[in-house]
């Protein structure tokens, strides 16, 4: 009886205790390279708490390892008919880009120049490129071939470790917590919500957990039963299945 009396004592404390000591927060972010930081950043303008943590340093993995380039080859963004097509959605995406990082280099410098770029021709892809660049000005493309290879003029050139702590310094003004050397040791899902303990033994609840941290997505995931089919190629992850299921959607 008084056993029994003790347990329920004990367990009704350590609840009290871990719902003290836990944080409840509205994001969480895991990988702080430049789709990490970015993201913080940009979701620092809607009042919601973030934490963005970083297994490592912040920007010290694939994103520093990167060229910089931001390829485009149109000046604005063209007039496409099917907007669901490739050459919008890739035009989209590098102007849109160019645009951000435009918008943030006014505020702390990562070296940004829109000095174009040039893909190098050889014997073996003078043929491929001068079709690249026919169908390319048939598109409304802006494109041009000299005796060095195919020039996209409006290409541009940022430093990718700069732009990552540019993000992450405009971020932490806008309040989001950025922990470095920091992972997640214990995880699970539960009501709709993420319970969360890292490894500083910080513990928190989240309503969205975000995954941006590359090839060490499973690290996390596994803790859930989840495995994310994804393999690296060349510095580029692929998503070689289509998942349905909603714990995936959530996080990813």
């Amino acid at each position: 009886m008084i056993s029994s009396l003790i347990k329920s004592i004990n367990r009704l404390a350590s609840f009290y205790y871990d719902d003290f000591n836990t944080t409840k927060i509205d994001n969480m972010i895991v990988g702080g390279g430049i789709v990490g930081s970015s993201l913080a950043y940009h979701m620092s303008f809607f009042n919601k708490s973030i934490i963005l943590i970083d297994k490592y340093n912040i920007g010290s993995g694939s994103t520093c390892l990167s060229a910089g380039t931001i390829y485009s080859s149109y000046y604005k963004l063209p007039s496409i008919e099917n907007i669901n097509s490739n050459d919008f959605i890739k035009s989209y995406l590098s102007i849109g880009t160019i645009d951000i990082i435009k918008s943030i280099d006014k505020k702390m410098s990562c070296d940004f120049n829109q000095i174009g770029s040039i893909t190098l021709s050889s014997k073996r892809t003078i043929d491929y490129l001068n079709n690249k660049l026919n169908e390319g000005r048939e598109k409304g493309q802006i494109l041009e071939m000299n005796n060095l290879g195919l020039c996209a003029p409006y290409s541009a050139y940022v430093d990718p470790c700069k732009t990552v702590h540019v993000f992450s310094e405009l971020s932490k003004k806008n309040g989001v917590k950025i922990l470095d050397n920091t992972f997640i040791e214990k995880l699970q899902y539960k009501d709709g919500n993420y319970i969360i303990k890292l490894n500083n033994s910080k513990k928190y609840i989240c309503k969205n957990l975000i995954l941006t941290n590359g090839i060490g997505i499973n690290q996390v995931t596994h803790m859930l039963g989840i495995n994310v089919p994804i393999i690296p190629v060349k510095g580029i992850i692929w998503n070689i299945q289509v998942e349905s299921n909603d714990i995936i959607k959530n996080i990813l």
